[in-house]
């Protein structure tokens, strides 16, 4: 269940749903961003009282008044207005004139300064700095005739008052829009989490996948994100292109939903690359390092540990501190002629000229290093050590004397297992040739004597006659098999290739042997294809191989079982013949012994046959330019006998 819920969420659809659901989710937040802005313009989305438009727009309110109370003559303001102004609590005005004379709402007061001593906060509006406060909505509009000027006020109770005033609007204003903000942002988390899981898996399969964009190295793309990002919001962020808040919001979900698109791609990028652990190794940066800077440092780590691990031997150290102790000399005399160039000429000299030098000295020691391996890897092979502890060389010549000397010895190493296989094989062929001749050479000792004692005329001498004539049989065939097999694996057959259409000549083999499948219970399966198919090779050859392979089936598949023959034709103009049973007997030996002389289905060796037919069915393969190859997998038999075509 767990498998089947992982390879769902790994297709294709679910991560082109979450792309989609977060590229959704975000224009809905721009959206409604864009809706709540312009709709509730008494509050907006800063949360402190005194960068809102609603305490300019107060502040507008009692200017206003005060305006129209004191102008255009403060020395004679309109009374009923004044006393309007003069009863709102907690707001202040002053009224200042270029003749140092003011008015106000505050008694007793000094000064201008004193105003702004006795007010919480206070904003001053003039010809001259009013447009400071001319924001988005169009506040403080109409300013005083110069030399006036009119500052406003309100002390702190009233400050306090307004602000929480505004704190609770704007909680109301706003808080389905944060729950949907949060919610969706939330949302967004989730899935951005989702696709940095699934990104570089599919169904059933643990490896990571890439695409075309993904050879893109991850500094370069994150590059070309962050060019494109700023190129878009200075287009976006230039109002001068748009003649709407509409036509702003549309451009900037536009642009959003650009961003959006290749800022997901890095972020599955980046996912896949972390997955695959090959993040930082993946970057224009480091590939640069790679082959620059980094090539030069593991030339002299690699040169540096070769020396370091030794063996060092006593002369080429000395030869390579007399070769530095001439060449620091040489150094020394030149820089007496390269005084000329100064003191920074001379220790760049020096350090360049040493630098060669010491990488040149480590060279010739890591050679003798080299030397000395060899030796003791020969010394190995000559002491039977068939595997010498060779170790890698950076040089081209070191590389290939190492390779040869691993030929050697993987050649010995061959070369005794073939002889102690040889040995052996000769050995296990004396005792199964002298089982199988003394077998029925038995039979025949036994019941000639039985013919010598009871004579001819006894009832039962028939039989005995008739069990001499299988057993003598018997010792032809297994002197003709072991001749047949001698002659097919030493090559010294003729082989005739001729075009030989596979289906006519199976379908003759089976014939040939439908009797003998039956007697056994076997039932024969066959799919050959119906085009025809041309084979090139002996038919007299390629006759025995099936007879010896279907021998095999009747003589070790198990009774009331399938039998199934197919074909199929291979890329490099070769067909294989596939042969499949089930065995009587269980097959407790490896797919390489049955290729043996000698070998059976059955250790104790009581069937007819003579362990040679797949050894001379795999010979005569060969010798037609074929190959032979046989499987076990617990009770199946297969064998697979490929060969040339000819269309």
């Amino acid at each position: 269940m767990a498998t089947k819920l992982k390879n769902t969420t790994r297709h294709w659809l679910f991560k082109w749903a979450a792309w989609l659901l977060i590229m959704t989710l975000g224009l809905n937040i721009i959206w409604s961003t864009y809706q709540q802005y312009t709709n509730n313009q008494d509050a907006d989305f800063t949360q402190d009282y005194t960068s809102s438009s609603v305490y300019y727009k107060n502040l507008d309110a009692y200017y206003q008044k005060v305006y129209n109370a004191y102008l255009p003559d403060p020395k004679h303001p309109n009374p009923s207005l004044l006393a309007e102004v003069n009863s709102q609590k907690g707001y202040y005005y002053l009224i200042a004139q270029s003749d140092t004379s003011f008015y106000s709402n505050i008694k007793s007061l000094v000064d201008e300064d004193d105003f702004y001593s006795r007010t919480y906060t206070a904003k001053r509006i003039d010809s001259e700095n009013y447009p400071e406060f001319n924001n988005e909505k169009s506040y403080f509009e109409v300013a005083p005739p110069s030399p006036t000027y009119i500052v406003i006020g309100l002390n702190y109770e009233q400050f306090k008052v307004d602000s929480e005033a505004y704190r609770i609007d704007w909680y109301d204003h706003n808080k389905n829009w944060i729950a949907f903000i949060v919610a969706s942002l939330a949302g967004i988390l989730f899935l951005m989490i989702y696709l940095a899981t699934v990104s570089g898996r599919i169904p059933n399969s643990e490896e990571i996948h890439f695409n075309e964009l993904d050879r893109i190295f991850i500094d370069v793309y994150l590059a070309i994100w962050i060019v494109f990002e700023c190129l878009l919001l200075a287009l976006i962020t230039n109002s001068g292109y748009f003649s709407s808040e509409l036509e702003y919001a549309i451009a900037s979900m536009i642009f959003c939903a650009i961003s959006g698109s290749i800022g997901l791609h890095y972020w599955m990028m980046v996912s896949k690359r972390i997955k695959s652990r090959t993040l930082l190794k993946h970057t224009l940066t480091a590939f640069i390092f790679r082959n620059t800077l980094g090539k030069v440092w593991k030339l002299f780590q690699t040169l540096f540990e070769k020396v370091k691990d030794g063996p060092l031997p006593v002369w080429s150290v000395l030869v390579a501190i007399l070769f530095m102790a001439i060449n620091i000399v040489s150094i020394l005399i030149a820089i007496f002629f390269m005084m000329i160039l100064g003191p920074f000429g001379v220790l760049v000299g020096i350090f360049s000229y040493g630098t060669g030098i010491a990488l040149l000295a480590m060279y010739l020691v890591y050679q003798d290093q080299q030397v000395d391996r060899a030796i003791k890897c020969i010394e190995q092979i000559e002491k039977g050590d068939m595997s010498p502890s060779t170790t890698p060389s950076t040089t081209k010549q070191f590389t290939k004397l190492f390779q040869s000397i691993n030929r050697l010895s993987e050649g010995f190493r061959m070369a005794v297992d073939k002889e102690v296989k040889a040995e052996r094989m000769k050995n296990e062929l004396i005792s199964n040739v002298s089982h199988d001749i003394r077998t029925p050479l038995t039979s025949i000792i036994t019941y000639v004597d039985l013919l010598k004692t009871k004579g001819l005329d006894d009832p039962e001498a028939p039989e005995f006659v008739k069990i001499i004539d299988q057993k003598s049989q018997r010792l032809k065939q297994l002197t003709d098999d072991l001749f047949e097999a001698s002659k097919a694996s030493s090559g010294i057959l003729q082989v005739n290739p001729e075009r030989i259409k596979l289906q006519d000549f199976m379908l003759q083999a089976m014939g040939e042997f439908e009797e003998r499948f039956g007697a056994s219970h076997l039932d024969l399966r066959s799919d050959f294809g119906d085009e025809p198919t041309w084979l090139l090779a002996d038919g007299r050859h390629l006759w025995r191989t099936f007879e010896n392979l279907f021998l095999n089936i009747c003589n070790y598949a198990a009774p009331q079982s399938r039998v199934y023959l197919s074909s199929q034709i291979n890329p490099d103009e070769t067909v294989t013949i596939i042969l499949k049973n089930i065995s009587a007997d269980p097959l407790n030996m490896s797919a390489e012994s049955f290729l043996e002389r000698f070998t059976r289905g059955d250790i104790s060796r009581n069937t007819e046959g003579s362990g040679l037919g797949i050894s001379i069915a795999k010979s005569l393969t060969e010798l037609m330019g074929g190959t032979f190859q046989l499987e076990t997998d617990g009770d199946l038999f297969k064998v697979m006998v490929t060969l040339p075509t000819q269309v």
